[in-house]
């Protein structure tokens, strides 16, 4: 069996270092996978209007000095200056 599942989200870099999720759609035509989806979807959603500092994730030895985002029609460029 298959399903086609889609996600949106909107967001945005805060200070260059922090990822603020405004918004996220999550959802499938297909009923069983929307339902399979409602169980994720509480748990998506509660990073809506969360700051999530980028830097924390990053492995002890690297840090990152500047973050950007590029939203083009056909991808998404993230560009992390790493010190």
């Amino acid at each position: 069996m298959s399903a086609k599942v889609r996600l949106r989200a909107a967001g945005r870099i805060v200070d260059g270092r922090r990822l603020r999720l405004d918004e996220v759609d999550i959802g499938s035509r297909n009923p069983l996978a929307g339902a399979m989806l409602a169980l994720a979807r509480s748990r998506v959603e509660a990073f809506v209007g969360r700051e999530i500092d980028l830097a924390e994730q990053l492995p002890p030895a690297l840090r990152t000095a500047r973050l950007s985002l590029e939203v083009r029609p056909d991808a998404i460029r993230v560009v992390a200056t790493l010190g």
